[in-house]
């Protein structure tokens, strides 16, 4: 049976495209994702553009395509068609594409289906065959000078030098290059009459040349002599027949070698449509060799019922009509091969029918392809159309936006699914808000294990709330990367409401329940059936009147009844009860029931009737089979791991081993270890912290302790343990211990952990460093700055130009130091965690103004304009004067690196208490390594020189400092080098670090 994900996998790997388009507006609703191989274009560019096929049509093909599209629109819909595109490469490609049309119940036409292929390949090669024939054609042009030949065909009566007449051969030899053109050698003469204007005579010349395979000239032999004047008459009207003749014989030659090597099939009928002639490339179309369909009539390569329309398209030949049509024909091996003919008649002098001629095309693939892709369709529309599911794919990374949705999910939520894939926060934003903090936990823990699903509730069109499962799976590339999500969602709020109503009723019911029997029957001393419930007419699929009055043993396994024989034997003994496991043959085949019998007694204590309660152990039966394999399984696998794994009892006596690992790493075998207690081969050390490992494994224990194990020859390695309880089918208590051997990675750990310190160290002297140092500077720095203010008001200062410049320049150079040392202290502060928090009710809307004012002199410089939305422009309660120094540190950020003359865009956005905000700049961008560190301590990294760079580069550190604080998230997106970056965080409303 096919399952949506088969289907999905099944369509998405073929090379070709399949789609549907809906008319008349133009909307792709599905597309295949060979889309890239073909139109290399991502099939999502034609689900979220309408008509996007018009934007990449060449310019030589808009006309076509608009006569094309209005054709369309009036319900003629064409087989097939041929048109150029340009790639995303700018490179040109040529597309097959062949259709069908949809039609509602009053048979107008809705929609477009069909599949397209790139054939750009085989264009090139119908080019490339029609430059090597006019190649051919300007060589025949070379051959004018037989005009003038000397030559001698015929029996003239002339006395000619002997010379003439040798030249015959010559001459003959000379054209056979055209026949010979494939080897590697032709042999050439050539006789020519060279006129000499200063000597006043004619010369008849003789050249012998050899050929190479690239038709490369070398001269092996030439002379000439006195050309006779009788001769002109002669030579000339022989010239100009050899001419015609030559020529004749090299087209004909050209063109049999063209029909015999094509690699389109050729066949030619004569008028009782016998075959007169077929080429190499149709006989081995049809399985056959040339000979073998020679002579053969066209109704011998067809199926029984592919007859009366090849009669009839023979018939429209004979009346002289020319066709393109597709035609079924059967290879020799009894399989169809699927071809589109191109057919023309031939007629002779007399006006009469003598041929039919077809160029074949094997389009075989192309039909299977177009049939499977119809069925594939078909039943991947009706699946999803008609599961109760919503079935989608989504991105793997950032906000795990939809790529696709099934359109019954309008059924499910009321929304579209456009508007689903429109918006990549659409899905987030409609989900419960106590729900979404469980959606960013869930989501993420796919990539764990590649399945997961879970429930949320979503907010639907009409505003009320449906509860969804959301079933996942990851789908990874041949090297294991993940590239998408597909999953479903299904309304499971009926579910919910009943799991709610079933608690509210399960305690009621609960004795019920678990006293109640599955099957109860009973049954006279002849064994027919007196009494049956319910639920055994309904596992045998019978009424109880068809029941009641007939013997339950034909229902036994025949294998079964003589063990049912000697359980009812037992039940006239006391304690007048048995127990016996059978097979019955029920509505569902063979399963396994399980009965415990007990007989009624008379008065005189005979029995007189026997009643049997049973129950379906099928399951039961399957599940201990399970078991064993699953047990079997499990201990392959202990016995091929590396590990050590010990199971032990609740006092720590070990009950099992992994025998090879332990054999291997301490030397014990299971002799030595089984029935012994766990500690007594353990450092004395670890058995010192016996109690306080039993306290903590008393509740769940998470940690993976180091220990000493002692090996069988005295020495010691450590291990890291990893300890699991559970509790067997007896409800006894068990510790697993699973034990990795990590002698040489404690070394390493601890040199790092010494090398942590020492940089621990080093950080504490560089945060005192940057306190003392920020403190310092500034008393200077003050000083230096009053000084020069004075200065330039000193009018002996301000009459020297170069003075005041000088000045200027001091304090421009003092406010850039004195910036420093604030983002010094500034992040000191941060990083020491004194930065204190209040809360004050204000607008970012005011916040921006203000941060505008200050900045105006900067966006001046390069010509930068800020565009600000707010939605809504609502009051927050938060630190006015943090919020101001993280808002006024991005921009400060999205100034210095955009570009001069550009657009700087800032989005705020207040919803689901919930604050967003986004500022987007057009510079220089960065690289994917750079966003991965963009928010730690003291780096920049800026691919352009002609941005100026100031301060530390620790304003983003502090911007995650602040957003940090509030419990929210803060991260970058780059359009690429030179294409500019968005800077986003969003902080909760009710969430802050007390």
């Amino acid at each position: 049976m096919w399952d949506t994900k088969s289907l999905i996998k099944l369509i998405t790997n073929l090379d070709q495209v399949y789609y549907r388009m809906s008319l008349p507006d133009g909307n792709y609703e599905f597309m295949s994702e060979g889309a890239k191989k073909v139109f290399g274009y991502s099939y999502q560019k034609f689900l979220n553009e309408p008509l996007f096929i018009k934007k990449i049509i060449h310019p030589d093909f808009k006309e076509y395509f608009q006569k094309k599209w209005a054709d369309l629109v009036n319900g003629i819909i064409p087989n097939t068609s041929e048109y150029k595109i340009i790639d995303v490469n700018n490179n040109v490609r040529w597309i097959l594409q062949s259709n069908s049309g949809i039609y509602n119940e009053e048979n107008n036409i809705i929609a477009i289906e069909g599949i397209c292929i790139d054939i750009t390949h085989e264009k090139m090669a119908v080019k490339r065959s029609k430059t090597l024939d006019y190649s051919l054609k300007e060589r025949l042009k070379e051959l004018d000078f037989l005009y003038n030949l000397s030559v001698l065909l015929e029996n003239r009566k002339l006395s000619i030098d002997q010379i003439l007449w040798k030249t015959l051969d010559l001459i003959a030899t000379a054209f056979q290059y055209s026949e010979t053109i494939n080897s590697k050698i032709i042999y050439d003469k050539k006789v020519y009459i060279k006129e000499d204007f200063e000597k006043s005579d004619r010369r008849l010349h003789i050249k012998e040349n050899i050929y190479d395979k690239n038709l490369e000239i070398f001269i092996y032999y030439k002379k000439d002599r006195i050309f006779l004047e009788e001769e002109r008459d002669l030579i000339n009207e022989l010239g100009i027949r050899l001419k015609n003749n030559l020529k004749h014989r090299i087209t004909e030659e050209k063109y049999r070698k063209l029909i015999e090597n094509a690699q389109e099939g050729i066949w030619t009928l004569d008028e009782k449509a016998n075959t007169s002639f077929v080429n190499k490339r149709m006989a081995e179309m049809l399985g056959y060799t040339l000979e073998e369909m020679l002579g053969k009539s066209l109704f011998d390569f067809i199926d029984k019922e592919e007859v009366s329309r090849a009669k009839f398209l023979f018939n429209r030949r004979k009346k002289g009509l020319k066709e393109i049509h597709e035609f079924q024909f059967l290879h020799k091996k009894g399989k169809p091969i699927y071809t589109r003919m191109n057919t023309f008649p031939i007629f002779n002098n007399r006006g009469e029918f003598s041929n039919a001629v077809a160029f074949v095309s094997d389009i075989t693939k192309i039909k299977k392809a177009e049939i499977e892709a119809t069925k594939n369709r078909r039943r991947l529309e009706y699946l999803l159309n008609h599961s109760p599911a919503t079935i989608y794919t989504a991105e793997v990374q950032n906000d795990y936006s939809a790529t696709f949705i099934s359109k019954n999910v309008k059924k499910m939520t009321g929304y579209d699914r456009r508007e689903f894939l429109g918006d990549s926060q659409f899905w987030i934003d409609h989900i419960h808000p106590e729900d979404q903090a469980i959606v960013y936990k869930e989501v993420p823990m796919i990539f764990e294990k590649d399945f997961h699903s879970y429930n949320y509730r979503f907010r639907c069109k009409d505003g009320k709330y449906i509860w969804v499962y959301d079933s996942m799976e990851l789908v990874r590339d041949k090297t294991g990367k993940p590239i998408e999500i597909v999953g479903f969602w299904r309304d499971i709020t009926e579910l919910k409401k009943a799991q709610l109503k079933l608690k509210k009723s399960e305690e009621k019911y609960r004795i019920l329940i678990e006293n109640q029997s599955d099957l109860v029957i009973k049954v006279d001393l002849e064994g027919r059936l007196l009494f049956v419930s319910p639920s055994y007419c309904k596992l045998f699929g019978k009424s109880e009147k068809q029941l009641l009055g007939k013997k339950f043993m034909p229902l036994i396994h025949e294998e079964d009844r003589e063990n049912t024989f000697r359980a009812m034997k037992k039940l006239y003994e006391p304690p007048y009860s048995s127990h016996i496991e059978q097979r019955a043959l029920t509505k569902n085949g063979w399963r396994y029931l399980e009965w415990v019998n007990t007989a009624i007694l008379d008065e005189n204590k005979k029995v007189k009737e026997i009643i049997g309660v049973g129950r379906d152990i099928t399951e039961k039966k399957n599940a201990l089979k399970r078991l064993e394999e699953s047990e079997e399984k499990y201990r392959l696998i202990t016995e091929k791991a590396h590990d050590l794994i010990e199971i032990t009892d609740k006092k720590f006596k070990i009950e099992f081993i992994n025998q090879r690992p332990h054999k291997e790493i301490l030397g014990y075998t299971k002799d030595d270890v089984v029935g012994k207690n766990l500690f007594d081969f353990t450092h004395p050390d670890t058995r010192k912290r016996k109690k306080n490992l039993e306290k903590k494994l008393s509740v769940e224990y998470k940690e993976k302790p180091w220990i000493r194990i002692r090996k069988k020859n005295g020495k010691y390695i450590w291990t890291e343990i990893k300890i699991s309880k559970f509790h067997d089918n007896e409800a006894n208590l068990k510790y697993l211990f699973i034990g990795r051997d990590i002698t040489e990675n404690k070394k390493l750990i601890e040199e790092i952990q010494k090398q942590n310190e020492e940089l621990k160290r080093i950080d504490k002297i560089r945060e005192d460093l940057f306190e003392s140092l920020s403190h310092e500077i500034r008393t200077p720095i003050t000083s230096i700055k009053g000084y020069s203010e004075l200065l330039l008001k000193n009018k002996n200062i301000t009459d020297n130009q170069q003075a005041v410049e000088d000045i200027e320049t001091i304090q421009r150079n003092i406010t850039k130091l004195e910036r420093l040392a604030i983002e010094m202290i500034n992040y000191n502060e941060f990083q020491r965690d004194l930065v204190s928090y209040e809360k004050n009710n204000f607008k970012v809307s005011e916040i921006i103004k203000n941060i505008k004012k200050d900045l105006k002199i900067k966006l001046a410089e390069k010509d930068l304009d800020i565009i600000d939305t707010y939605r809504p422009d609502a009051f927050l309660n938060l630190d006015e004067f943090q919020i101001s120094k993280l808002i006024k540190n991005l921009i400060d950020n999205a100034i210095k690196f955009s570009y001069p003359n550009s657009k700087i865009m800032i989005n705020s956005k207040v919803e689901n208490r919930s604050w967003t905000f986004s500022i987007r700049d057009h510079g220089v961008g960065m690289e994917k390594d750079d966003l991965k560190i963009l928010f730690s301590r003291v780096r920049r990294s800026v691919k352009s020189n002609d941005i100026i760079k100031e301060g530390l580069g620790i304003g983003l550190t502090i911007c995650k400092k602040i957003v940090d604080h509030y419990n929210g998230k803060i991260w970058a997106k780059s359009f690429g080098l030179g294409k500019g970056s968005k800077f986003i965080f969003t902080i909760p409303l009710d969430k802050e670090k007390p």
